[in-house]
C-alpha cells in the first residue's frame, strides 16, 4: 500500500469517528430498550417479567438380536436370542417463582440360549431378564 492510499484511509477513519461523536443517541423508553412491556401490576421479583416455561423430553431405545446354528440330522444345534429396551423422559415446569421438575427412566433386558448336541447327547438352556426404573420429582416455591 502506498502512502497516498494510507493517508486517504486515515482521513476516512477520522471523518467517520467525528461524525459518530457529533451524532448523539436519542433517548428511548424502557420498553423500547428491553423489547418487552411489563404492566405496573405484574409481580416480577426484579427480573422484569413473569417466567412460564414447560420443557418435556422423551427417549426410547429397543434392540433385538438372534442367532441360529444347525449341522444336520441329529447333529449339533444352537440358538441364542437377546433383547433390551430402555427409555427416559423428563418434564420441567416453571411458572413465575415456582418450578416443578420430574424425571422418569426405565431399562429392561432379556436373554435366552439353547444348545443341543445329539444323537441322544446333551441339551442345555438358560434365560435371564432384568428390569429397573427410577422416578424423581422436585419443586421450588409453591410449585407442588
Amino acid at each position: 500500500m502506498n502512502a497516498t492510499k494510507f493517508v486517504v484511509l486515515i482521513l476516512i477513519g477520522v471523518v467517520c469517528a467525528n461524525v459518530s461523536a457529533i451524532r448523539q443517541p436519542k433517548e428511548v423508553s424502557k420498553e423500547t430498550k428491553v423489547g418487552i412491556s411489563v404492566p405496573k401490576t405484574a409481580i416480577t421479583n426484579s427480573v422484569g417479567t413473569e417466567l412460564h416455561v414447560i420443557v418435556t423430553s422423551v427417549a426410547y431405545n429397543e434392540e433385538l438380536t438372534g442367532a441360529n446354528a444347525k449341522i444336520g440330522p441329529g447333529g449339533p444345534a444352537s440358538k441364542a436370542y437377546a433383547g433390551a429396551s430402555g427409555g427416559s423422559g423428563g418434564t420441567v415446569v416453571a411458572n413465575g417463582p415456582n418450578a416443578v421438575a420430574s424425571s422418569r427412566s426405565f431399562a429392561s433386558a432379556q436373554t435366552s440360549s439353547v444348545a443341543v448336541a445329539s444323537p441322544d447327547g446333551s441339551i442345555t438352556s438358560g434365560t435371564a431378564s432384568g428390569r429397573a426404573g427410577t422416578y424423581a420429582r422436585g419443586h421450588i416455591g409453591d410449585g407442588a
